[in-house]
């Protein structure tokens, strides 16, 4: 009846649509860079036998209603099932928490530089800085080079921590007292959502996707794009101020628990079906 594509990495589903006169979907989770819209003309081509396009935040609305046609692009939010409660495990210090893939998109540099910014505001203070997740690319290589020389030069060696591949997320939250979202374009943000749910407030980039998860002063802050300095200050105010953080914290936990869960799913089949039954008629 309708042919679903999950992805942007292949245009199988819309030369099948084609070949096969049945109505297309495309669900697109992240910004394209420009090295990945080859060939030439690219967004006409994905339009070809598209019938409609789901897109994961607002920010992608934005940006894809000016290159897909706004009449073809829908936005729908991810959702993602609610896991079991987790116990907060009691810890010395102020711990940080930033979670993904080792890339130049994540700006993982900017967290090193933010939180390198809140030491010089608090002092001698016992916190420090985890990084969990691994470079893939030969890019995200030269990266985490470039982070380890800025640690080197700067003295943070003993302040930053790289976990590598961490397999119990959960467990690792539970001993943490912030998460950081430093992407700028962020399509959606499970990281986010996730550290929500763990009761961890989150101080993320005014853009992307992060607009749509986090609510200021509900579930975490906000500073602007590249200002390392305002992040170090977000993190100052909530680690001098423990009262905004246990209330940011037990309302990041409820408003994640109750938003963004798998009743998307179902917006989703609802508008496959009615595309489906548009084309049946």
């Amino acid at each position: 009846d309708i042919i679903y594509s999950n992805g942007s990495a292949s245009h199988f589903g819309r030369m099948l649509s084609k070949r096969l006169n049945i109505p297309h979907v495309w669900h697109i989770r992240e910004f394209f860079g420009i090295d990945q819209l080859l060939p030439l003309k690219a967004y006409q081509r994905m339009t070809d036998r598209t019938d409609k396009f789901i897109v994961i935040s607002s920010a992608m609305k934005k940006e894809y209603d000016n290159k897909l046609g706004m009449d073809k692009v829908i936005w729908i939010s991810d959702g993602i099932a609610v896991p079991p409660e987790c116990e907060k495990d009691d810890h010395d210090g102020f711990k940080i928490l930033l979670a993904g893939r080792i890339a130049p998109a994540k700006l993982q540099l900017d967290a090193v530089k933010g939180f390198e910014y809140f030491k010089q505001l608090a002092g001698h203070v016992n916190a420090k800085l985890h990084l969990a997740g691994t470079p893939v690319t030969d890019g995200d290589r030269i990266y985490k080079n470039k982070i380890d020389e800025y640690i080197k030069d700067h003295a943070l060696e003993e302040d930053i921590i790289f976990l590598g591949q961490v397999d119990d997320m959960a467990k690792l939250r539970s001993g943490m007292d912030i998460e950081l979202m430093c992407s700028e374009r962020e399509p959606f943000g499970r990281v986010t959502l996730e550290g929500m749910r763990a009761g961890l407030p989150i101080i993320g980039t005014a853009s992307g996707g992060t607009l749509d998860i986090i609510k200021e002063n509900i579930s975490g802050l906000f500073y602007q794009p590249g200002n390392y300095k305002e992040l170090g200050e977000k993190i100052y105010f909530l680690y001098n101020n423990p009262k905004q953080l246990a209330m940011l914290s037990e309302s990041a936990r409820k408003y994640g628990r109750t938003h963004f869960t798998e009743k998307q799913l179902l917006i989703v089949s609802e508008l496959l079906e009615q595309t489906a039954g548009e084309n049946a008629k």
